[in-house]
């Protein structure tokens, strides 16, 4: 086995094990627990959602971006990275199909769609702010120091590892999960891949319209 096929397949195995570890985070840590009778979602639906604690980082803009930026509104989250070879831009391609059969059906639910860059280093503002217009140019890039991106994953128990050894091109090992927080904002819901636009729309309307049959 060549070296690029160990590379592939060990990703693959440290994927899968991470979205493991997720699993069991969410099932061990969350207070809030999936519903009796949760709306079809090809994840999870949780039946009190988590609320939320400060967090400090910077948008692609250079302007703030912390709890009070969640607020009001409905948020997908991503966790990744810019010089991601697949899963990124695949998930962002997906969301960004969401976000339009979102803003015909729906115009009415505010929402917003975040990447969360794990890689810093070189992710830098102009970096970020190219990437995420290349998906949509309402796409909000954001990112920050190491301690403070990892105090925000570990309220959603997403997991991503920077390798120490930072060769030119490596890589960053992340979960593939969209996070889907409410206007309180809280933790609401968890979508895991195979990553679909015309299903996340779907599961996201689901979400909504349970939780505010709740309230």
């Amino acid at each position: 086995m060549n070296k690029r096929k160990s590379a592939t397949v060990f990703l693959k195995v440290t994927l899968s094990l991470a979205a493991l570890c997720l699993g069991l985070w969410l099932g061990l840590n969350i207070d809030s627990k999936p519903s009796a009778s949760p709306p079809t979602a090809n994840g999870a639906v949780f039946e009190s959602p988590r609320q939320l604690t400060a967090f400090s980082l910077l948008d692609h803009r250079g302007a703030s971006f912390d709890l009070p930026r969640l607020t009001d509104h409905w948020t997908f989250l991503y966790f990744g990275y810019a010089h991601c070879p697949d899963l990124c831009p695949t998930t962002l391609a997906a969301l960004s199909v969401a976000k339009r059969v979102l803003t015909q059906e729906s115009p009415q639910t505010p929402v917003q769609f975040v990447f969360v860059s794990v890689d810093p280093d070189r992710d830098t503002q102009e970096r970020l702010k190219s990437y995420v217009a290349f998906f949509d140019p309402s796409l909000i890039g954001v990112t920050g120091k190491p301690d403070s991106l990892k105090a925000l994953s570990r309220q959603f128990g997403a997991s991503y590892h920077v390798p120490k050894d930072r060769a030119e091109g490596y890589a960053v090992d992340h979960t593939d999960v969209i996070l889907i927080v409410s206007p309180k904002p809280a933790f609401a819901a968890v979508l895991t891949p195979p990553h679909d636009g015309a299903r996340i729309a779907k599961d996201f309307r689901g979400v909504v319209a349970w939780n505010e049959a709740k309230n």
